[in-house]
């Protein structure tokens, strides 16, 4: 092989492995990008999925633990149910409770998501399936899963993702248990509020109480914890009693 030959091919080599340890740098980092959107959209979902959750948490516990009731009294834009009509009560269970969160969620998450516009409009091509969550409530918190599979697609890369989760802070169960015992303290005399014992156990178990008296001898009570705080918890329903007829 001639020298101007030899200094060809040693040439073209060169190119060849240079272009060859371009072509994988470049790749590589694609995928690093690529990775590190994929992180930033899981991210933008859960943050989606605990804002939603925390406000329709906050929205059921303030509807006395319901999504959507089906007796209830319009007070300040709310639905507050009727969970005692004299000798009657109608308190949901937590079971009840666990699947309006879940449907709550359900119908509110896309309002977030918002069909991922925001990563449409820079290159994504994002396919979701059903949203799917599950409620779990605790003593002092509300575990949610997220069952929600999408597809990503961006420059010929491809992911998915199939699962989330998020845990909310919240009193709803205790607030739950306490309208449970009174109405069961009320069973004594279902015609009259159980005033002395409601002040004993919000004294007892740190909570805050207010009622207000509405039409027809309906009562408006309302369970408060961390009140005045950013944690507060408001639980509030109805209760209806028959005291003129006893009067």
């Amino acid at each position: 092989m001639k020298k101007g030959q030899a200094t060809t091919f040693i040439i073209l080599a060169l190119v060849l492995v240079i272009g060859i340890i371009t072509y994988f740098t470049f790749k590589n980092q694609s995928q690093k990008t690529f990775s590190q959107e994929t992180d930033t959209i899981e991210s933008f979902i859960n943050q989606c999925l605990k804002n939603t959750a925390e406000e329709q948490i906050n929205l059921i516990a303030i509807q006395g633990g319901e999504y959507r009731p089906s007796s209830y009294k319009s007070y300040l834009s709310y639905k507050i149910p009727y969970y005692s009509n004299g000798s009657d009560t109608n308190i949901p269970k937590i079971t009840n409770i666990e699947g309006d969160i879940s449907k709550a969620i359900k119908d509110n998450l896309p309002n977030c998501i918002n069909n991922f516009d925001i990563f449409s409009n820079k290159g994504y091509q994002i396919e979701q399936k059903q949203i799917t969550p599950i409620t779990n409530i605790k003593d002092d918190e509300i575990t949610i899963k997220l069952a929600y599979p999408i597809s990503i697609t961006k420059d010929e890369q491809s992911t998915t993702l199939e699962s989330f989760q998020t845990t909310i802070i919240s009193d709803l169960n205790k607030s739950h248990n306490i309208a449970t015992r009174l109405l069961k303290e009320q069973e004594n005399a279902p015609e009259w509020f159980p005033l002395s014992f409601i002040s004993e156990l919000a004294y007892n178990e740190g909570f805050y109480f207010e009622t207000v008296d509405l039409d027809n001898d309906e009562l408006l009570i309302t369970i408060i914890f961390n009140k005045d705080s950013e944690q507060q918890s408001i639980y509030a329903f109805i209760n209806k009693y028959n005291r003129s007829e006893d009067e």
